[in-house]
C-alpha cells in the first residue's frame, strides 16, 4: 500500500520553496533571463538588446511574489535600475504590467496571450488532458506532460483529477531536464550531437544528496533509459518523491513529449514503480501518440 503523507514538493514535483538545498549549493533561478545570458550575444549585430532586457524584466515578475519593486527586479535580472525602470514603464504602458502606486509592479492578464497562443497551436498540449486524467484515475497518482525546452523541461498539462495534489494546472512550470524523469526520456531520444550540445552547457544544482551531479552520471542514466524505453528517478528534485516517465511520439516516430506518474510521500523502487504503473503509463503514451500528427509540438 502506498503511503500518502504530506511532502515538501509542489504540484508537479518542483522543490518546495521552504525545502533546504544541499549545503553549499548555489541556487539557480530557472524562470529568469539573466544579464549574463543577454550579454553573450554582444557580438551579434542583429540582436536587439532592448527587447531582450524587456523580456528579462517581464520574466522577473513571474514569481510567487505578487508585487515587485524596481530594486527587486534589478537584483533578480542583474540589470541596472534605470534600465529596469524604463522597461517597467514600457510594459505598463502597453498593458503587460501594472503599477500599484506604491512602487510595486505586477503582471497583467495580457501576458496570458503568450501561453494561450502556444497551447492553442500545440497538438500535444491540446490532446493530452483526457489521457492524463485517465492515467491519474487508473494509478491514483499525479500525472504530467512536458516537452524539452533548451536544458529544461516545460510542463504543458497535468492531471486534474489527482486526489493527492491541488487542482491548479501549472502550465509553463520549468524544471531542469538532467534530474527529472521526463527530462531523461526526452534527452535520451536526442542524437549524439544534439545531446552533446545540451550537456556541454549544463550546470548541475544539487536539490538533494541524490541529485545527478555530473555529465558522466547523466549519460549513464540516459543509457539506461534508451535500453528500457522509460525513465525512473527518485528524490532527484526533492525528498519523498519518485516518478516514472515514458516517451510520447508523433506519427513520424519522433519523441515530442514525455508523460509521467509522480508518487509523493513514499519512495518506491524502480521495480515497484514499473510493476505498478508502467503498463498504464505506456498505454496512455501510446494512445496519445496515435492522435498526434507529425511535428506535434
Amino acid at each position: 500500500m502506498i503511503m500518502r503523507q504530506e511532502s515538501r514538493v509542489d504540484e508537479v514535483g518542483q522543490p518546495h520553496p521552504d525545502t533546504p538545498p544541499v549545503p553549499g549549493a548555489i541556487a539557480i533561478d530557472r524562470d529568469t533571463l539573466a544579464i549574463e545570458t543577454i550579454e553573450q550575444f554582444r557580438g551579434d549585430r542583429d540582436f536587439i538588446f532592448g527587447l531582450a532586457r524587456g523580456f528579462a524584466v517581464l520574466l522577473s515578475l513571474s514569481t510567487t511574489r505578487r508585487h515587485m519593486t524596481i530594486s527587486q527586479v534589478a537584483r533578480r535580472t542583474g540589470l541596472s535600475r534605470p534600465a529596469v525602470r524604463r522597461c517597467l514603464h514600457t510594459l505598463t504602458q502597453i498593458g503587460f504590467a501594472g503599477a500599484d502606486g506604491a512602487g510595486g509592479y505586477y503582471l497583467r492578464p495580457r501576458v496570458l496571450s503568450f501561453s494561450h497562443t502556444y497551447l492553442s497551436a500545440s497538438p500535444v498540449a491540446l490532446q493530452a488532458q483526457p489521457f492524463l486524467d485517465t492515467l491519474s484515475n487508473q494509478t491514483l497518482q499525479a500525472c504530467a506532460l512536458a516537452v524539452l525546452d533548451g536544458q529544461d523541461i516545460a510542463y504543458l498539462a497535468r492531471s486534474m483529477s489527482s486526489p493527492i495534489i491541488a487542482p491548479q494546472l501549472n502550465v509553463g512550470r520549468r524544471q531542469p531536464a538532467y534530474c527529472t524523469s521526463i527530462g531523461h526520456v526526452l534527452l535520451a531520444d536526442l542524437s549524439k550531437s544534439q545531446l552533446d550540445r545540451h550537456v556541454a552547457g549544463m550546470r548541475f544544482y544539487p536539490f538533494t544528496t541524490h541529485t545527478i551531479n555530473s555529465k558522466a552520471a547523466l549519460r549513464a542514466a540516459l543509457d539506461r533509459v534508451r535500453a528500457q524505453d522509460f525513465a525512473y528517478v527518485a528524490e532527484q528534485t526533492g525528498p519523498n518523491l519518485c516518478s516514472l516517465a515514458a516517451p510520447v511520439r508523433d506519427q513520424s516516430g519522433a519523441c515530442v513529449a514525455g508523460i509521467n506518474v509522480i508518487v509523493h510521500g513514499a519512495i518506491l523502487s524502480s521495480e515497484e514503480m514499473t510493476n505498478r504503473y508502467l503498463p498504464a503509463l505506456r498505454e496512455a503514451a501510446r494512445r496519445l501518440s496515435l492522435v498526434l500528427p507529425c511535428d506535434a509540438c
